[in-house]
Order: C-alpha cells, then sequence, then structure tokens
C-alpha cells in the first residue's frame, strides 16, 4: 500500500477526524493546549444558565486541574437537567444486570473525559464506547445532539475516541487517577427524582478530592418526592481544604459546609438509605436503633445524594446495608462522595469499622457502607455489629 503523506512528512487525518487525541497516548503539549482550549471554549459560550466556573472564596487554593474538572462537572449539570426534561422521549437501553443506561449517562460521561484530556491522569468511568456502540445509531445521534452546540465534534462516531478515554482503563493504574459515575442514580433520573454526577481524584486508593453535581437537589433540607426543577447543587470537597456548596445557577456563591453532630444518643435523628431494596436491609438497621432507643424512619433516596446529605447537616446518617453478602459495591458509586463527607467532618467506614478501600480500580473493598456524624458513627456501628 503506498504511504501517502503531506509536503511536511505527516500522513493525513482520516476523513472526519479532526483535533481528537489519540486513545492511550499521552496527550502532548499541543493536545493539552487543545484540550484547555475546548473547556475555555465553552465557559465562553456558556449564556443565561450556563455559568462560567470560578472559584469557591476562601481558603480553597484548586491547583488547575481541579479546577478543569469543577468547570467540566458543572457543565455537565446543565446538559444533564437539560436532557431530563425531555427524558420521556429519548432513547434508553439496559445492561446486562438489566439496569438502564440512557442519553445522559454516555452524553455526561463523553463531556467530561474529553473534558480531562488535557490533565494526563488516567479515567476509570461507569460507561464504555462498547456499550455505546452497541446501543445502536439512534443513541449514538441522541448522545451527539445532547452535548452543547458549537462544542460537539463533526461526526457522532468521534464520541467513541472520547468514551474510550475511560473504557480502556479498568483497574487501579497507580499513583493518581480520576473515577467517574456520569449519573449516578439512573433510575431516579428517569423518575424525575434524585441523581448525581460524581467525579473523584483518586491518589494511591484514597479519593483525595471529589465533585457532586446535584441537579435536583434543593439547597438545605431533605428532598421528598420528585421536586420538579431547582436550582440544584454542586459540592466540593477536599481533604486538605474541607467541604464546600455553590447553587448551580450563582457560580460565585460557595459556602463551606459542616457535618451534624447535634442530638444525643437515644433521640430521634435523620437516617437516608438506598431507594433500592438490595442495599436496604430494614430488619437489621430497625433491630440497631431500637438497641439505641432512637425512633427514626429511613428517608430512601437515590444516588450519592445521601452522601450530600450528611455533609451539610440535613441527615446524622447514611447507612447501606446489602442483603447479599457477595454483592461488590463500585468505587464510582461512593469515591466522590466519601470524600466531601469526610471533608465536611463525617465518619465513613464498611460495618467492619475500616476505611473504603478503593486501590482497586472499580471493585470497591469491603462490607456495606456507614456514613455518619462522629457523635453516631461509633454508637451505630456497634449497634449494627450487636444486631447482626
Amino acid at each position: 500500500m503506498t504511504d501517502v503523506r503531506r509536503s511536511n512528512g505527516r500522513r493525513p487525518r482520516p476523513h472526519g477526524v479532526t483535533g481528537v487525541t489519540r486513545v492511550g497516548w499521552p496527550p502532548s503539549w499541543r493536545g493539552q493546549r487543545a484540550a484547555t482550549a475546548f473547556v475555555h471554549q465553552a465557559r465562553k459560550q456558556a449564556k443565561g444558565a450556563r455559568m462560567s466556573s470560578q472559584l469557591p472564596p476562601g481558603p480553597i487554593g484548586l491547583t488547575s486541574v481541579e479546577t478543569l474538572a469543577l468547570g467540566a462537572v458543572r457543565e455537565a449539570c446543565l446538559i444533564a437537567r437539560s436532557l431530563a426534561a425531555t427524558i420521556q422521549t429519548t432513547p434508553v437501553v439496559r445492561k446486562a444486570d438489566d439496569s438502564p443506561v440512557t442519553v445522559a449517562d454516555f452524553a455526561v460521561q463523553c463531556w467530561i473525559a474529553r473534558c480531562l484530556t488535557a490533565t494526563e491522569i488516567p479515567l476509570i468511568g461507569e460507561e464504555s464506547a462498547e456499550a455505546l456502540a452497541a446501543a445502536g445509531p439512534e443513541m449514538l445521534e441522541s448522545v451527539h445532539a445532547a452535548l452543547p452546540a458549537g462544542l460537539r465534534p463533526r461526526h457522532p462516531n468521534e464520541l467513541l475516541l472520547w468514551l474510550n478515554r475511560a473504557s480502556q482503563v479498568r483497574s487501579a493504574p497507580g499513583g493518581c487517577w480520576w473515577l467517574l459515575d456520569p449519573i449516578d442514580g439512573t433510575k431516579g433520573f428517569l423518575r424525575g427524582g434524585q441523581y448525581a454526577i460524581c467525579l473523584a481524584l483518586v491518589r494511591e486508593g484514597t479519593p483525595v478530592f471529589g465533585l457532586l453535581g446535584c441537579p435536583a437537589l434543593p439547597q438545605s433540607g431533605i428532598p421528598l418526592g420528585n421536586i420538579g426543577q431547582p436550582a440544584g447543587v454542586l459540592l466540593l470537597g477536599h481533604r486538605s481544604s474541607g467541604a464546600w456548596q455553590s447553587s448551580l445557577s450563582e457560580a460565585a456563591a460557595w459556602r463551606a459546609i459542616q457535618c451534624s453532630d447535634s442530638g444525643s444518643i437515644g433521640a430521634k435523628i435523620r437516617i437516608c438509605e438506598s431507594r433500592d431494596l438490595r442495599h436496604a436491609w430494614r430488619g437489621l438497621l430497625d433491630r440497631s436503633l431500637e438497641r439505641l432507643g432512637v425512633s427514626a424512619a429511613p428517608v430512601r433516596i437515590d444516588s450519592q445524594c445521601k452522601y450530600a446529605l450528611v455533609a451539610r447537616g440535613d441527615a446524622e446518617v447514611y447507612a447501606r446495608l446489602p442483603r447479599d453478602p457477595s454483592y461488590v459495591e463500585k468505587t464510582w458509586d461512593h469515591a466522590a462522595g466519601a470524600v466531601i463527607a469526610q471533608a465536611a467532618g463525617a465518619r465513613v467506614s464498611d460495618l467492619d469499622g475500616l476505611p473504603l478501600d478503593f486501590s482497586r480500580g472499580v471493585a470497591l473493598v469491603g462490607r456495606g457502607l456507614l456514613v455518619a456524624s462522629p457523635r453516631w458513627h461509633t454508637a451505630l456501628l456497634d449497634a449494627l455489629r450487636n444486631a447482626g
């Protein structure tokens, strides 16, 4: 086959591929500059509800990498919110375990993966290019149309390259990596309830920086039922700088948040748990609360929004008690929420009292989950052990 080259000695790009960093290669300086310009262009074109990403006031000191991630997640929240308004008319496919995947799952992961190209940090994400390709041309076209106008690639097939950045990495790469759940709580997203966009930076197996974008979560309080289209919130947690919350519609209005440590053992407390009954072993939880003399009716909520409620003091406890002892949690379902809750002063552990182990890539090491303010964590952990 003839080796066709331009006069500068380089092969021409394949038709339809324009400026996409090759999958599996560390981006060059030019690739970093292009990816950074891509995000800057997204912010510049943002109008109306699409606010530019500003640093939180106070002693936060975000790095350029963290700032880039913050802007990507905020824009992803607006993409997801827009799709939520038309979810009844967009395609949905099912995974092998019968869990749903929507246009929003793919679109958000495509967007964030593309934005994070400049960081040169490996990305582990829930969705894959293979799944998007298998979903068919209607899904691919819908994902392409969901991205901001002027920023989507020329051809929908290029989205597979964007997704490949995450789907090629399934085990912990060592050093530092991103963990992404593009739409955590897809069932909540479909029913008009709670869902979250979850991104964490993991270093040596420990999440050190986390972002939760919660487009349907109100500024305060525990949401009950479907609440329409509120302002939505963005939460940020940094192990060295605490936890913060901002409204999606007011990017500059950040406030520090802290978990609640009020109340005494035996008083009525606020507890949240999963809507998925596989992770809500009510018998065990009820026996444990009874041992403490607690009167509480757990509120069932989708997604990592439960971490957010504990972090900002709207709930004292988030308990995740799987019925099946062989069930293995996924790291992307917990990393961002865990670092935010811990940065807000809460304690996060498995049901044996051990720290969550994120060092193995996709699989989370540990049995169950307990997130609580310090006053409640030890007492409830002991009660769960005795009741089990």
